[in-house]
């Protein structure tokens, strides 16, 4: 319940955490490759 109150404060932050998120995967994926 806090959770969803903190999204309807700021829904930015969750947004931009999750764009930085998706950035580190597909820097995993890319390394992962390179190893492969």
């Amino acid at each position: 319940m806090i959770v969803h109150v903190y999204i309807d404060i700021d829904p930015k932050i969750i947004y931009e955490s999750t764009e930085r998120a998706i950035q580190v995967l597909n820097a995993f994926v890319e390394a992962i490759k390179e190893l492969l």
